[in-house]
């Protein structure tokens, strides 16, 4: 869609990729919102969208796209456009003529090429390329494009100009290092532009790529045109064509088929999955005379409709919108002559009988093979049945069966110096018997010679026949040969080694050794510790488990296998294991509070965060106790982090009436209570703090508990109650053998009598947190350090602002150390605040608009609604009256219903404002504009004043904000 990257905003250009990415099709509400919104969906995601589609509807108009429409029509909402309205439809249409014009006219398809290469602008869908939704869209434009690069090559070769096909290629080939297609085109085109040597070293590098990182070997038409380009330039016409060495034991096969395509109108090679039939194909398809092939790969095919389409596309013919598919593939292509191929079609039998059916019929030039499990059941279809190669027999020479000359070409291309031996011939013979003589599991067994040797992979068949049995229809061949795959290298492990692999899928990140040996011993018995270092050799030796740095992982397709394996009395007592060992691991990491080893604490939970939710997702529901003990180990982390995930986990367990004892349900009214306070929610964080204290919570907790009650009573201007948490907080932490929490104590009681009225001395008071931030970082407790830096900074921020600059900045470098985002938050609003009366009011404008940003990430709606109180004095005073008129409203609102009242110098500034916007504005504009604020959703007062604040940080020194038009909400 021809579009800026400027268009409306990030939500709206998503929305408009998501119905593009859809076009002509209706998505859903629930899709769209997923989309969208993800884990943070809004209140009433339906309303939000309405809205968004409204605004879309109104910026497409203003953009000239009057043609594309946004529909709206159960179960959701669609875009309706012209095909030249969208660059996609237009790119794909350019690519299918260029390819129908090759022959015929290769400029004109050049020109086709390079015309449609013009509508690329970056990533495909932009911003938005790596989204999950858009991942399948994205990966056919670029198989498009790939494919539009091979026809430009091709082009150019044909009008002789190897140079420019060169240029052409060069870069496409280092972006796609596998694509054995693009490589064929950059030897030919070296080749012809006289440079053999490099065409060489393409073949060279792309052997090794392809038996280093694959274990394959490079396509036979590469070989071929390999072997010419050696035999040089006057030995082209002569050179013999190279026997079918990739198809081994095929050459009847060939002969066979290449026959019956002469003879009859469609062909289908049926067999076993895995036995060679696309393989054999591919090789029929450089060798049957000069006609075009066009191949249909429908493996990626879910249902029989979009076979047609598919094939339209592979042949590059555009489908007329007034026919049906098969009828206007038969119209389109009804004086055409070549081979349509329809590969791996037995999941789409029915479809694919149809299409051949109907061209055998109704387009004369046109011969269709088919390779599948089963026939097409069409008249005149000619079947050839690929069987399995043959193995050797007791008294058969072993090095002349075909079985076995494929599994030793593989296994060398991965391991140089593996030959066929007296030594191993016999294994080797078992191994090809055993595995029937199928060429793909055959491929599978030789990337496991090297680790394991013939010897042992032939002891370990007895499990391969699961591997060989053939799929129902309506399977997936591709997600049949993954799975295939794995369970092959899963039956190829040992029986201990299988019993291991089966409860490595419970870890969902990285893990170490030692963690298996806990789970295990959990599991197994104590017994089995000392041999699983070995078990998870073979492991790794196997390719099952990856090893890096130390840490093992599985891949997500070998952790899913896993799940299958698991059974349901086996997972049980693994995820209990599991989330016993996070319990474990977290253990005593509340003791780190405000100590020397907080950030390391909070830093080893934010590492292993994977595990923690899935042995929180299991116990929240069997295990309430293990989980009030993972959520106590992650006090420190929920204190840095302000996490919303731990603190809705401690909301789900309050749900919920359980059997735990007092002291853990006051765990659990800690961390609800902690979220609360970050939440907006004063009140309910006080009543959970209290009703915490009420169940005798004794250490750690209850100097959590005192530390929130601290927080709330200040935020709610009671200093003298705050006083009294800070002195119980002190308290608690001596009697809990936490020293370090003294020093955060010292420091809170400086920064409460600083907030009194009658606050003298503050330089002395500052002076005295310095001294504490100093015995802190002597101590090793950087987080606490780093807070008293805040502090005291804080103390001095009205009397000695330009010094509070520095201590600010330190605090906020010490939080980025930590990764202490609340104190980074706090920091940033107050060394903004210093700013805005100190300094450049468009530069605090920018500080601000980070601080609104950081807190809408954190999801910290009570410091937001603190920042707040200090954007508004920026609006008011910069011009942007009405504006600050609006959120002035929004804020007394916002303290009504959380308990964050507003007191001291706070109060007295904002009634200021109030009495300055009145003088202006008059008492009813004044009035009017404060009850809408209070009527906005918070979210809307967010984007509305981030808005704001970015062109007032835009605007320069002294400048004014003009009165502006009301900022787009984007949560509706």
């Amino acid at each position: 869609m021809r579009t800026t990257a400027q268009f409306g905003s990030p939500r709206l250009r998503c929305l408009l990729a998501a119905l593009a990415v859809h076009a002509g099709e209706i998505v859903s509400v629930d899709q769209l919102a997923d989309i969208l919104w993800g884990d943070e969906q809004p209140t009433r995601p339906e309303a939000s969208l309405h809205n968004l589609a409204f605004r879309l509807r109104s910026e497409l108009r203003r953009a000239g796209l009057e043609s594309v429409t946004v529909r709206t029509m159960a179960p959701g909402y669609g875009l309706t456009a012209k095909p030249t309205d969208l660059d996609v439809a237009v790119y794909a249409d350019a690519i299918r003529s260029a390819a129908t014009l090759l022959g015929p006219d290769p400029q004109a398809a050049l020109d086709l090429v390079d015309d449609a290469e013009a509508l690329w602008r970056g990533d495909p869908f932009g911003e938005f390329t790596d989204a999950h939704w858009v991942r399948e869209a994205v990966g056919d434009l670029v198989e498009l494009r790939l494919r539009g690069v091979e026809i430009g090559a091709d082009a150019l070769l044909s009008l002789g100009r190897a140079p420019d096909a060169v240029q052409r290629l060069s870069s496409t080939t280092v972006e796609h290092p596998y694509r054995e297609s693009l490589h064929l085109r950059l030897m030919q085109a070296l080749s012809s532009a006289h440079r053999p040597t490099d065409a060489l070293a393409v073949y060279r590098s792309l052997r090794d790529r392809l038996a280093e990182d694959l274990g394959t070997e490079p396509d036979a038409a590469l070989g071929r045109l390999h072997a010419t380009i050696l035999a040089g330039p006057e030995a082209t016409a002569a050179a013999p064509r190279r026997e079918h060495a990739e198809l081994f034991g095929r050459r009847h096969d060939l002969a066979a088929v290449t026959d019956a395509l002469a003879a009859d109108r469609v062909v289908t090679v049926v067999g076993v999955g895995g036995v060679g039939k696309t393989a054999l194909a591919r090789e029929l398809a450089t060798h049957f005379g000069p006609t075009s092939w066009w191949w249909s790969e429908l493996a990626s095919v879910t249902d029989g409709p979009a076979v047609a389409p598919l094939v339209a596309a592979a042949t590059g013919v555009r489908l007329r919108g007034d026919l049906n598919p098969v009828d206007g593939l038969a119209d389109a292509l009804s004086t055409a002559e070549g081979v349509v191929v329809l590969d791996n079609c037995e999941h789409v039998i029915d479809a694919a009988a149809v299409v051949a059916s109907t061209l055998r019929s109704r387009c004369p030039g046109i011969t269709v093979l088919a390779t599948s499990r089963m026939p097409l059941g069409v008249d005149g279809e000619r079947i050839w049945h690929l069987e399995p190669l043959a193995a050797p027999s007791q008294l058969d020479d072993v090095g002349s069966s075909p079985s076995v000359q494929l599994l030793c070409a593989r296994a060398s291309s991965r391991d140089p110096d593996f030959r066929l031996t007296e030594a191993n011939e016999a294994a080797v013979a078992e191994i090809c018997r055993r595995l029937d003589g199928i060429p793909l599991s055959l491929e599978l067994a030789a990337t496991k010679m090297r680790a394991l040797g013939p010897e042992v992979l032939a002891g370990r068949l007895e499990w391969r026949f699961r591997v060989l049995r053939g799929g129902v229809r309506a399977t997936h061949p591709r997600h049949r040969s993954l799975h295939a795959l794995v369970d092959w290298s899963y039956s190829l492990l040992g029986e201990r080694e299988r019993e291991l692999f089966d409860m490595l899928w419970v870890f969902a990140g990285d893990f170490d050794l030692a963690a298996v040996e806990i789970v295990v011993a959990e599991v197994e018995g104590p017994a089995t510790r000392d041999d699983v270092e070995l078990r998870m050799s073979e492991l790794v030796e196997a390719s099952m488990v990856a090893l890096r740095g130390g840490r093992y992982r599985l891949l997500e397709t070998l952790r899913s296998f896993g799940v299958q394996q698991c059974t349901q009395g086996r997972d049980e007592t693994l995820r209990r294991a599991h989330a016993g060992y996070v319990a474990d691991r977290l253990a005593g990491r509340e003791r780190d509070l405000w100590g020397p080893g907080h950030a390391a604490a909070a830093q080893m939970a934010a590492a292993m965060l994977d595990d923690v939710r899935r042995a929180m997702d299991w116990a929240v529901t069997h295990d309430r106790r293990l989980a009030i003990r993972i959520l106590l180990g992650l006090l420190p982390y929920l204190e840095l982090s302000m996490s919303t995930e731990v603190t809705g986990w401690a909301r789900d367990l309050l749900r919920k009436s359980g059997d735990e004892h007092r002291r853990e349900r006051a765990v659990v009214l800690a961390v609800a209570a902690s979220g609360a306070r970050f939440d907006g929610d004063l009140f309910a964080a006080g009543q959970r703090a209290r009703d915490g204290l009420d169940c005798d919570p004794h250490g750690p907790v209850l100097v959590y508990l005192h530390m929130i009650l601290l927080d709330v009573a200040m935020f709610q201007g009671d200093l003298d109650l705050a006083q009294e948490h800070t002195h119980r907080y002190r308290v608690a932490a001596a009697d809990a053998g936490m020293p370090s929490v003294t020093y955060m104590a010292r420091a809170c009681s400086v920064l409460v009598d600083s907030y009194r009225d009658d606050a003298d001395e503050p330089e002395a008071g500052s002076a005295h947190v310095i001294a504490v931030a100093g015995a802190a970082a002597d101590a090793g407790d950087d987080v606490v350090a780093s807070w008293c830096n805040y502090i005291a900074g804080e103390v001095l921020r009205e009397c000695d602002p330009h010094r509070s600059i520095g201590l600010f900045d330190n605090a906020i470098e010490g939080s980025a150390r930590t990764c202490d985002r609340y104190l980074q938050g706090v920091a940033m609003v107050s060394r903004a605040s210093v700013e805005l009366r100190a300094g450049d009011p468009s530069i605090a404008a920018g500080m601000f608009r980070d601080v609104v940003e950081h807190w809408r990430r954190s999801g910290n709606w009570t410091h937001q609604w603190v920042a707040m109180r200090t954007v508004v004095e920026l609006l008011a005073h910069q011009g942007d009256k009405a504006a600050a008129a609006r959120l002035l409203g929004a804020i007394r609102h916002s303290g009504e219903l959380s308990g964050a009242g507003v007191y001291g110098e706070d109060e007295e500034r904002l009634a200021g404002i109030e009495h300055e916007l009145t003088e202006t504005l008059g008492d009813d504009t004044v009035a009017v504009l404060m009850e809408l604020g209070a009527a906005l959703h918070p979210a809307a007062v967010v984007a509305s004043s981030a808005a704001a604040l970015d062109i007032l940080s835009r605007s320069g020194p002294g400048g004014e904000l003009v009165e502006t038009e009301e900022a787009e909400v984007v949560d509706g």
